[in-house]
């Protein structure tokens, strides 16, 4: 029930007529706390504006932190408090100072990263096609891949070398070793990665699999079900489906649009390649989940704040032959922020395309609740 609707016939209801008291103890005997079905959301976003407190909670209270180790603000400092400080904290059992957590982590996750995607091999297996859209994709999506993995690399080594004192720990190197030591992705990768949330260790193992898939994929064949989120530009790949059906059919691109058909997950190994556009899979309901049953969207289960989208068919097509029936038009992120920056290609760093899903409810509900399907969660 939405706001206006409780206005009219629920708790809150307008008063009648009295006194300015009448109405002081009228609005008292309102709920201190507004129940989330107020605004239209599910009862699940009160664990989510929970979590998000806590998480600022925390984010504020490491900005209070001192990254550099200890003793280094005092004039007095004769240069000895650092090291001091650690023995000190190494005796009373306070474990590993904080340069060897920075080593530690740079060292365990530079043995993690694979060797560079061979690009001659992928221009020799995928050479540009006009019929075949993909090929293009495959080779951007490995440039992209090496550039992200190029700068990772350099990173934890420049840092294990400043730590050893090698090299000169710059401001950028500082930032670097701070974000490793509180467990944060580095603003430098962020720069030349895709768009996440996660933490450095669920980051780290979400990039060796997006590296894996795109290694089977070049050493291979390209899958009969894409892994849409394990894409670095999401946003090509949906191009280039819409792209392959204009030109097998000679149909302005702008005349075509998308169809869909979802497909439960259990069916994936049993899939051929279809005919025209792609089998994706990997997204993920936030606020809502899939009806498997009744085939339609539904509301989430109680205390399950995302749930995992069944396989989905993009099925190009013309846009006058696209089949109705009653549906949400949703959103589909990147990542759980849902807003981005708008890139030189005219496309948003964050969102990538509207899902038409199977309702048996008015539009309008989902709107409300602010459902969408996200490529990935931020843990």
């Amino acid at each position: 029930m939405c706001l206006m609707d409780q206005l009219l016939t629920g708790t809150y209801t307008m008063p009648g007529d009295g006194s300015r008291m009448d109405y002081v103890k009228y609005v008292e005997t309102f709920p201190l706390s507004v129940s989330p079905d107020v605004f239209g959301f599910h009862s699940n976003a009160t664990i989510t504006k929970d979590q998000n407190e806590t998480n600022l909670l925390f984010k504020s209270i490491l900005l209070t932190q001192d990254g550099s180790g200890g003793g280094g603000d005092d004039d007095d400092d004769e240069g000895g408090g650092e090291e001091e400080e650690e023995e000190e904290d190494k005796k009373s059992g306070g474990g590993s100072s904080r340069d060897d957590v920075v080593l530690e982590v740079a060292s365990s996750n530079l043995s993690k990263i694979p060797e560079l995607f061979d690009m001659e091999s992928c221009q020799l297996r995928y050479p540009i096609k006009w019929e075949e859209s993909m090929n293009t994709v495959i080779t951007q999506e490995l440039d992209r891949f090496n550039s992200l993995r190029t700068v990772i690399f350099s990173s934890l080594n420049d840092i294990q070398k400043a730590v050893k004192g090698v090299v000169v720990m710059s401001d950028e190197l500082e930032s670097l070793g701070d974000s490793l030591y509180y467990g944060k992705v580095p603003e430098l990768w962020l720069f030349t990665s895709y768009p996440s949330l996660k933490p450095l260790a669920p980051y780290m193992t979400d990039l060796l699999a997006r590296l894996a898939f795109m290694k089977k994929w070049l050493e291979t064949e390209p899958p009969v079900v894409f892994w849409l989120s394990g894409l670095f530009f999401t946003t090509a790949f949906v191009t280039g489906a819409k792209q392959n059906f204009s030109r097998k059919y000679t149909i302005p691109i702008d005349a075509v649009s998308f169809d869909f058909e979802f497909i439960e997950n259990t069916a994936q190994n049993t899939l051929e390649k279809p005919e025209d556009g792609a089998y994706c899979r990997g997204l993920y309901f936030d606020g809502a989940r899939w009806d498997s049953e009744g085939k339609v969207l539904a509301q989430p289960e109680p205390k399950v704040l995302f749930s995992q989208a069944p396989i989905i068919w993009m099925k190009p097509m013309k846009i006058q032959d696209i089949s109705e029936y009653k549906h949400y038009n949703c959103p589909v992120y990147k990542t759980s922020e849902r807003w981005g920056i708008l890139a030189t290609t005219g496309h948003s760093t964050n969102f990538v395309m509207y899902i038409r899903i199977p309702s048996n409810q008015e539009e309008k509900t989902w709107i409300l609740a602010g459902i969408a399907l996200l490529t990935q969660l931020d843990n």
